[in-house]
């Protein structure tokens, strides 16, 4: 108990200290302090406009955002790279499925790749499509295709449960529900089909849908794919049904534990059970 205590309390003051060397890297630092002092304004009086966002330009890219929780996904993609596993010695032409794409942030990031040619990013909330479809086109960049859908064990519909917070909606239910949205849902195998690129690597962040996924996917689909990055919301029992239908495609797994969130983490596979490792600079806000 005292332990997990210490262990919250040294996360806690290592994020914010980071994300003010992250804040360091943002560019054209005095337009973002002139226009993000409104966008905190209107987030404590969020009646008084529908929307507010302003553009921040860092590490080589521009960014639509909205509130803290955008720069927190940036950060943690561009800064903390908890990505780069995916992207490392990429050796063929490869396609990248982003689930729960967001506003962009690993569409960004894998541009800073050449031999991704093609990415496939789903994103179900329409909040955060419309901030995707600006920072793709802030960027111009163009070998996405960006389907307005969740992904889910089956093709077809579901209710989306939008939370108060964009990085909340799921379809699970969460915490707080703000409302519920009918939304498309789309089965990896059939996402697969839209993929002719020798090499597939994927990350999922779908706030609880990766459960019904995986474990609707068959393990010779799953086979396909040479790189995944999960972040896992379940509990120990549903985790280790996962595990066990990734080993039957063929992977490896290392579970990492976020400290802050029970049954909460982030799952990296590989293939070659001696040469892969965890990214070391999770370590400080994960158990290991």
């Amino acid at each position: 108990m005292i332990v997990n205590t210490l262990k919250r309390l040294i996360y806690r003051f290592n994020y914010r200290v980071s994300f003010f060397y992250f804040l360091r890297k943002i560019e054209n630092k005095v337009a973002f302090t002139i226009s993000f002092l409104p966008l905190l304004f209107y987030k404590l009086f969020p009646r008084l406009v529908d929307e507010y966002t302003t553009v921040i330009e860092i590490f080589g890219k521009k960014f639509c955002v909205r509130d803290l929780s955008d720069l927190m996904v940036i950060k943690e993609t561009f800064y903390d790279q908890c990505y780069k596993y995916l992207f490392d010695g990429l050796s063929k032409p490869t396609t990248l499925i982003d689930l729960g794409s967001h506003i962009g942030d690993v569409v960004l990031y894998s541009q800073n790749f050449p031999k991704v040619k093609k990415v496939i990013a789903l994103e179900p909330d329409p909040r955060n499509i419309k901030l995707l479809q600006n920072n793709i086109k802030l960027n111009g960049v163009k070998n996405v295709k960006l389907i307005p859908a969740a992904i889910s064990g089956k093709t077809g519909e579901a209710y989306l449960n939008l939370g108060n917070e964009s990085v909340a909606s799921s379809l699970q239910q969460p915490k707080s529900v703000k409302s519920r949205l009918k939304v498309p849902t789309i089965a990896l195998s059939d996402v697969m089909k839209m993929i002719k690129t020798p090499n597939i690597i994927l990350k999922s962040d779908c706030e609880g849908a990766e459960y019904d996924f995986i474990m609707r996917t068959s393990p010779k689909v799953l086979a396909k794919i040479n790189k995944i990055i999960v972040e896992y919301h379940m509990v120990p029992m549903k985790l280790k049904k996962v595990l066990s239908q990734l080993s039957k495609a063929g992977f490896h797994t290392t579970c990492i534990d976020l400290i802050l969130e029970p049954n909460v983490g982030m799952a990296y596979t590989y293939r070659d059970k001696d040469s892969a490792r965890p990214p070391v600079n999770y370590y400080w806000w994960g158990t290991g």
